[in-house]
């Protein structure tokens, strides 16, 4: 792949990308939703609170305003519950705000598989963080850190450069793939993004966290990061490497049950792992559930702008 023309190149240093964060859109499909809700209704917040978990741009807003307070707040993973803490006005304000940041409509092919990538790998990460046998991690963490490691490549499908663009439609077939071609083209890669946004967005530690870490490859070994995160880190990534294996491989319905279970084993499951009993069985029986909520959900959004 070519190097970013020298324009581009000026367009996309990092800190121009920082810039950007506080400008990433929610899509009019779900502004659209947003408005059509009573927020004298009595489920206003659970309503609400389906969206954002369906949308990665909403929910990491959402949790910026509730993780903004001066004082230290306890930190929440549920979106129902951090628009509670919020209340009823802060949250309007905020559906004010969403609904002035312009969405740039050449990319949204590219935001449409990525909105689906997470939120499938948000259910996945929720479906191993409730059967992976000792692990103990909460799974609205592992939901919420599913359905925001992308976030970052939200950011840059929101940059008007064809570098971006064609790096979308580049045969990238697996997430350390993905990582490296931007690292080629950029100089940076989307978790560098994530991390910059997760800061400037105040979001909870180990959210912030994953979106910095979920491509390195090699934490295992490192005892700064708490055995907890660890184990949580493990679940996003394994998550994020199945959603990639489905998306890339649209046949996979049509695969043996035995195939399944060897390229689930075989692409989502790094060798620098400690032996996991990871619940491969049940998620073969379950994938074609989750896939199929994934794109309804996508789906109906994207009917529903026209």
């Amino acid at each position: 792949m070519s190097t970013v023309s020298e324009p581009d190149k000026r367009v996309l240093e990092l800190e121009f990308v920082k810039d950007r964060v506080d400008h990433l859109p929610v899509m009019p499909s779900v502004i659209a939703q947003l408005k059509q809700l009573s927020h004298d209704s009595v489920d206003f917040y659970a309503k609400v609170a389906v969206l954002a978990q369906h949308y990665p741009p909403l929910a990491a807003r959402i949790l910026n305003y509730a993780h903004s307070s001066p004082a230290p707040l306890k930190p929440t993973y549920s979106c129902e519950h951090a628009l509670e803490r919020i209340g009823i006005f802060k949250t309007l304000e905020l559906m004010k705000a969403l609904e002035e940041i312009q969405f740039v409509e050449p990319a949204r092919q590219g935001v449409e598989v990525c909105w689906r990538h997470s939120v499938e790998t948000a259910r996945i990460c929720q479906l191993l963080a409730e059967h992976t046998p000792g692990f103990g991690v909460n799974s609205d963490l592992a939901y919420i850190c599913g359905l925001l490691h992308d976030i970052g490549r939200l950011v840059l499908l929101q940059i008007p450069v064809q570098d971006v663009e064609v790096l979308e439609a580049t045969g990238w077939d697996s997430p350390e793939e993905l990582n490296d071609l931007e690292e080629q083209v950029f100089g940076f890669n989307h978790a560098d993004v994530g991390y910059l946004a997760a800061r400037q967005w105040n979001l909870p530690h180990d959210v912030t966290q994953i979106l910095r870490y979920h491509h390195d490859y090699n934490f295992w070994q490192n005892e700064r990061l708490s055995l907890y995160f660890r184990k949580l880190l493990i679940l996003v990534q394994f998550a994020d490497a199945l959603s990639i294996l489905v998306i890339k491989n649209p046949e996979w319905p049509a695969w043996s049950e035995v195939l399944l279970k060897g390229s689930i084993s075989e692409c989502c499951i790094q060798k620098s792992w400690p032996d996991i009993a990871f619940p491969i069985e049940l998620l073969t029986k379950e994938l074609p559930r989750i896939v199929d909520l994934s794109e309804k959900v996508t789906d109906a959004q994207a009917l529903y702008s026209g």
